[in-house]
Protein backbone atom coordinates (compact mmCIF):
# COMPACT_ATOMS: atom_id res chain seq x y z
CA UNK A 1 0.00 0.00 0.00
CA UNK A 2 1.38 3.10 -1.18
CA UNK A 3 1.17 6.37 0.84
CA UNK A 4 -0.43 8.55 -2.42
CA UNK A 5 3.11 10.31 -3.52
CA UNK A 6 3.72 11.54 -6.71
CA UNK A 7 7.39 10.35 -8.13
CA UNK A 8 9.01 13.66 -7.29
CA UNK A 9 7.48 14.03 -3.74
CA UNK A 10 8.28 10.28 -3.74
CA UNK A 11 12.02 10.67 -4.29
CA UNK A 12 12.60 13.93 -1.95
CA UNK A 13 11.02 12.04 1.10
CA UNK A 14 13.33 8.96 0.44
CA UNK A 15 16.34 11.67 0.42
CA UNK A 16 14.92 13.15 3.62
CA UNK A 17 14.65 9.71 5.00
CA UNK A 18 18.41 8.34 4.31
CA UNK A 19 19.86 11.91 5.59
CA UNK A 20 17.76 10.92 8.91
CA UNK A 21 18.75 7.37 9.27
CA UNK A 22 22.59 8.70 8.23
CA UNK A 23 21.85 11.81 11.29
CA UNK A 24 20.94 8.85 13.62
CA UNK A 25 23.61 6.46 12.60
CA UNK A 26 26.06 9.15 13.23
CA UNK A 27 24.96 10.45 16.16
CA UNK A 28 25.87 7.54 17.83
CA UNK A 29 29.63 7.78 17.40
CA UNK A 30 30.04 10.91 17.99
CA UNK A 31 32.31 12.55 20.24
CA UNK A 32 30.78 13.46 23.11
CA UNK A 33 33.24 16.15 24.34
CA UNK A 34 32.80 17.50 20.65
CA UNK A 35 29.02 17.46 20.70
CA UNK A 36 29.02 19.48 24.32
CA UNK A 37 31.40 22.24 23.11
CA UNK A 38 29.39 22.80 20.04
CA UNK A 39 26.12 23.12 21.93
CA UNK A 40 28.01 25.26 24.27
CA UNK A 41 28.97 27.71 22.27
CA UNK A 42 26.72 30.02 22.23
CA UNK A 43 24.96 31.94 19.33
CA UNK A 44 22.83 34.57 18.40
CA UNK A 45 20.94 35.88 14.88
CA UNK A 46 23.88 38.23 13.39
CA UNK A 47 26.34 37.22 15.97
CA UNK A 48 27.47 33.93 15.43
CA UNK A 49 31.17 34.94 15.32
CA UNK A 50 31.56 32.73 18.45
CA UNK A 51 30.62 29.34 16.50
CA UNK A 52 32.34 30.58 13.33
CA UNK A 53 35.64 30.98 15.36
CA UNK A 54 34.97 27.53 17.01
CA UNK A 55 34.55 25.77 13.71
CA UNK A 56 37.49 27.22 11.38
CA UNK A 57 39.97 26.38 15.31
CA UNK A 58 38.19 22.84 14.79
CA UNK A 59 38.79 22.74 10.72
CA UNK A 60 42.11 23.55 11.47
CA UNK A 61 42.98 21.68 14.09
CA UNK A 62 41.79 18.37 12.13
CA UNK A 63 43.18 19.16 8.92
CA UNK A 64 40.27 19.46 6.76
CA UNK A 65 40.02 21.27 3.91
CA UNK A 66 37.73 24.14 4.64
CA UNK A 67 37.37 28.03 4.75
CA UNK A 68 34.86 30.98 6.24
CA UNK A 69 33.95 32.91 3.33
CA UNK A 70 33.26 37.30 3.34
CA UNK A 71 29.90 36.74 4.25
CA UNK A 72 31.18 34.65 7.80
CA UNK A 73 29.45 31.52 6.38
CA UNK A 74 31.80 27.98 7.16
CA UNK A 75 32.39 25.54 4.43
CA UNK A 76 33.86 21.98 4.78
CA UNK A 77 34.88 19.34 2.38
CA UNK A 78 34.13 16.10 3.74
CA UNK A 79 36.65 14.29 0.89
CA UNK A 80 37.59 13.50 -2.24
CA UNK A 81 35.37 12.06 -4.76
CA UNK A 82 35.68 10.56 -7.93
CA UNK A 83 35.61 12.64 -11.26
CA UNK A 84 31.70 12.58 -12.23
CA UNK A 85 30.53 12.56 -9.06
CA UNK A 86 29.50 15.09 -6.27
CA UNK A 87 27.78 15.47 -2.38
CA UNK A 88 24.73 16.58 -2.07
CA UNK A 89 23.89 20.11 -1.45
CA UNK A 90 22.07 19.83 2.36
Amino acid sequence: MGIGLDADSLEKYSLANNLLNYVAMNLKTMDENLMYSVLSTPTFTGKEYLMVEFLAEHIQIKGYEGGIDDKGNVYLCKGKLPEGEYYPCL
